[in-house]
């Protein structure tokens, strides 16, 4: 009895004793380092309205197998300044999605709103690093179900559908923004489409087309957006072994 005890201290020892080997996270994309407690803060001007800021905080990370999920925070001053979690998925060999978003509500100027669940999705948003050459390219889709409210208060069920065609176009030595001057910034330009149906409706009631300029820089994320007449561009950001506001380090 007394040599099985000695026996199952000694292999707890060597349990606690052996090297543990960290969950690898997939989610720490390059290109936008998706790590517990990083946060982005980006400014938003457009040319017929005052600036209104947003933020992305990552709230978690787990590791199952080979994917990771990230969960981040949004918030946007345009959208009432609620946090909206999203959920990102990421592995090695597809790189990163967005799989979830909620009961996001975008009022519009004239006092209705819409409001939108994620409902599927397809392709990827960044692919692995590997993969990003000048002139690589790569499609996702992401369908929305919901709702459009009237002033009238009289909901009407909508589905939303943004189709999105990524082409890394080329890297930039040097970037600067309000945040700083930043290194091997690669520059992704984006075909976007946009259609809203009625639900049940067969033909989209309006169909948006525009492109839209990504910028993301190496071990710091996204830093800059062109779309749609308006420019976003990264005011302040905090990664856990890197943190700077205004281009100054703290």
């Amino acid at each position: 009895m007394k040599s099985k005890i000695i026996v199952l201290c000694m292999g707890c020892l060597l349990i606690g004793l052996s090297p543990v080997k960290a969950a690898t996270n997939y989610c720490n994309h390059v290109l936008f380092p998706l790590q517990p407690m990083a946060v982005w803060t980006y400014n938003r001007v457009a040319a017929d309205s005052e600036n209104e800021g947003y933020t992305f905080a990552v709230q978690g990370v787990f590791t199952k197998g080979d994917k990771t999920t990230a969960s981040i925070n949004f918030t946007s001053a345009a959208l009432g300044g609620i946090s909206y979690p999203l959920l990102f998925e990421c592995s090695e060999s597809n790189g990163m999605t967005l799989v979830e978003l909620n009961n996001i509500i975008i009022p519009l100027p004239d006092g209705s709103a819409v409001k939108l669940t994620l409902n599927e999705q397809s392709g990827t948003i960044l692919p692995p690093i590997a993969l990003l050459q000048t002139g690589y390219s790569w499609p996702f889709v992401l369908d929305f179900k919901g709702s459009y409210s009237s002033t009238k208060k009289k909901a009407v069920a909508v589905d939303v559908r943004i189709e999105v065609t990524s082409m890394l176009s080329e890297i930039l030595d040097t970037f600067e923004v309000a945040a700083g001057a930043f290194k091997h910034v690669y520059v992704v330009q984006q075909d976007v489409s946009i259609h809203v149906t009625i639900a049940r409706m067969k033909k989209p009631i309006r169909t948006l087309s525009s492109v839209r300029t990504w910028y993301l820089a190496e071990g710091v994320g996204p830093v800059s957006a062109e779309f749609l007449n308006m420019i976003s561009d990264l005011i302040s950001y905090s990664l856990p072994s890197v943190a700077t506001e205004q281009g100054e380090e703290y």
